[in-house]
């Protein structure tokens, strides 16, 4: 939506395109502040402007502090959001994981999580954090694990 009121231009777009495919925090740097470049400055777009240096500020505080992209970041143009991948360091050693998938449930977790939890002979349980949190309360140490996403 903000796209068709802004009138992004050509340019702008590749930059977003590369700003969503970056591995890295120097790419994410380097797309956002071609973005930045290239975003129309004037009164509608000032929302924008300030996501933009929200972000921009956040990637180079990473840069500075040697942050690194969690391997599921390269999944994240597919989703919309960081999904939760096989390719994260993921507590396989109970019989249950549970995954709190944010407040509102915005986590996705990609398929071929599922495939790896029933090859592993793990119950994969996804419910809102919230919900997640409630159902730790009652369990035996070392009978569940959790991936608990907090911030959405």
């Amino acid at each position: 939506v903000a796209a068709m009121t802004l009138n992004l231009t050509p340019q702008y777009r590749d930059a977003d395109a590369k700003y969503r495919a970056a591995t890295t925090p120097e790419e994410e740097v380097a797309a956002l502040e071609e973005m930045w470049r290239e975003l129309p400055k004037h009164k509608s777009s000032e929302k924008m402007q300030a996501e933009l240096k929200k972000k921009l500020s956040a990637a180079r505080k990473a840069v500075q502090h040697g942050g690194k992209k969690g391997p599921s970041k390269v999944y994240r143009s597919r989703y919309g959001h960081t999904p939760l991948s096989a390719d994260e360091n993921i507590p396989w050693s109970s019989p249950r994981l549970v995954v709190g998938t944010g407040a509102s449930g915005q986590l996705p977790i990609m398929p071929e999580l599922g495939e790896e939890a029933k090859d592993r002979g793990v119950e994969l349980i996804a419910l809102p954090t919230s919900e997640a949190c409630d159902m730790l309360g009652p369990v035996d140490n070392g009978e569940v694990y959790a991936i608990l996403h907090v911030t959405c």
